[in-house]
């Protein structure tokens, strides 16, 4: 359940966030604003998102000081979350999240958005209503599974580099190294 004050204004809060860089549309707005609320009851999501790639942190920054100075959507920040947490969780958003195409709109999978990313990628995304489904594409070797299955959002150009490949995920357990789908 939103804030009091959230509910109360939901409509010109939405507008007024698509209407801020970072954000830009309707189905951002609404999917930051229900991750905000999330936070209200718990500090997990900001917790569990800690190791997800956040690109364009600076700009979300800005963007939430846009949000922090507004009459009525400055009340999306939950207490107990700083102002730099919630543009991180922009950020992660913005970084991390599919379209499901089905739906008109977009959705947020944790375990997806830990996975390495690859210019050279060995599974693929594809989206079926609410679920996200992960194709292995080529044979992964067990001691691969735990550090090495990695993933492309699109063919040509690497439009999103990371780094010393930090981030981690179990993706294929117990599939014997061999390909085959993987529900996330």
């Amino acid at each position: 359940m939103y804030s009091k004050e959230v509910a109360q204004n939901m409509e010109q809060i939405e507008s007024a966030l698509v209407e801020m860089d970072q954000i830009d549309e309707l189905d951002s707005a609404r999917r930051f604003i229900k991750a905000l609320n999330l936070c209200r009851s718990s500090r997990s999501l900001i917790e569990c998102t800690a190791p997800c790639t956040a690109h364009n942190l600076e700009a979300c920054e800005a963007t939430l000081a846009k949000i922090a100075k507004h009459k009525s959507a400055r009340h999306l920040i939950p207490p107990g979350v700083t102002q730099r947490e919630a543009a991180r969780l922009l950020s992660v958003l913005n970084t991390n999240s599919h379209e499901l195409s089905e739906w008109g709109g977009s959705g947020f999978f944790l375990l997806a958005c830990l996975m390495e990313h690859s210019c050279a990628p060995n599974c693929t995304f594809n989206t079926h209503e609410t679920a996200l489904w992960v194709t292995v594409t080529e044979p992964v070797p067990k001691v691969r599974l735990r550090s090495q299955t990695r993933h492309s959002m699109g063919a040509g150009a690497c439009p999103v580099s990371t780094g010393g490949g930090t981030r981690r995920v179990r993706l294929v357990r117990g599939r014997g190294g061999r390909g085959g789908s993987v529900r996330v």
